[in-house]
This record gives structure tokens, sequence and C-alpha cells, in this order.
């Protein structure tokens, strides 16, 4: 099992970086069977047999690219579940955007993280881009029927397979490289990302 455990902005400390990703990802986090990636923007942890294998080397690699723990998970066979929330945070479809090789994720920038021994250094991270664009899959999606829908209290709870989901927006995105574009008038990222798309 795996959960998002990001951060942004402050020093990123492996240890005590809490998530920002809500607090059901933070108690995950601190449970004494987890262990969490060392990605300094966009850790994972998990708890399981293989969880440790599947986040090794995640900081040497893109956030979320076909070799970072969710596209190992996906390809793997592991499954999605978005619980009170929909596509736009299913961070599972970053992978496909990088599997197509989409030319828009050009911004990096500099990160501090505290290293084992105390001291700060700075590393240079990819900055993976908007996904409130994401929710047009969901008519791809229900097409095909790779997502099964409960109601668990008031939550509206999503289950799919990674790979399905991957496979789904790879042909979307090969038929329309800006479908996963917002439409936020504001978004700088999809404004840039949709002129270098087009130009």
């Amino acid at each position: 099992v795996f959960a998002p455990t990001m951060t942004f902005g402050a020093p990123f400390n492996h240890d005590e970086s809490p998530s920002l990703c809500g607090l059901v990802t933070e108690m995950f986090r601190l449970r004494p069977d987890a262990v969490r990636s060392h990605h300094p923007t966009h850790s994972v942890a998990g708890i399981g047999p293989d969880a440790a294998r599947l986040i090794e080397g995640h900081e040497l690699t893109l956030p979320n690219g076909p070799d970072s723990p969710l596209g190992k998970l996906a390809d793997e066979g592991g499954f999605i579940v978005l619980a009170g929330v929909g596509h736009e945070r299913n961070t599972t479809i970053h992978v496909a955007q990088h599997i197509v090789g989409l030319p828009i994720f050009r911004k990096y920038r500099e990160v501090p993280v505290i290293g084992s021994d105390g001291n700060i250094r700075t590393k240079l991270v990819m900055i993976p881009g908007c996904s409130r664009g994401f929710k047009r899959l969901e008519p791809f999606i229900e097409s095909r029927g790779a997502q099964k829908i409960v109601h668990i209290g008031d939550a509206v709870v999503r289950f799919m397979r990674g790979e399905d989901i991957i496979e789904i927006a790879v042909r979307a995105l090969r038929n329309d490289p800006c479908i996963l574009l917002c439409d936020v008038p504001d978004c700088a990222w999809c404004q840039d990302a949709e002129q270098i798309l087009k130009g």
C-alpha cells in the first residue's frame, strides 16, 4: 500500500517533514512499518514486503515518471484508490505524460534538503505541472469500464488498475497532447504548456 507524502517549500527532512496531502497520509507515514522515499517534493510512503524495493532510488528519477514508485507499482499490477477526490488528484496520470514524452516538463527548481548529517543542500527537481485537467479523462475511463465507484460514508471512492489508467491516458494524449491541460484562466503552467505543444 502506498500513500503520497508530498512536501513543498521548507527544507525537506526525510524523517520529519510532514505530508502535505492530508491527515490520513501523515498518519500512514508515521506508522512504524512504513517506509518513505527520499524524493524531496513528491515522496511516497509504503507498507508491505515490496515497499522498500519499489521506493528505492526515487530521489534519482522523475517525481512521477515510469521509474517512480507509482510507475513501478502500476507496472507490477497495482491498483489506485481515490477516496473523496477525483482524477485531478490521480498522480499516476503524470506517468502517462512522461511515457508519451511531452516536451512540457522543462521547469526545474532548487529544493533545500536536510541531509543525514544535518547540513542543508539543494537538489534540482523537475516541476511536474498542473493536474486539474486530469478530470477530462473521466469519460474515457468510464467508457472502458476501467473504474469501480462506491460510496463510503459521504466519500465517493474510485478504484482502478494503474496500468489501465496509464494506457487510457497515453492513448488520449497521443490523440490530443493538450487534453489534460486545465482551463483555469490564471494557470500559467498550462498556458505555457499549451504554447509549447501547439508552437
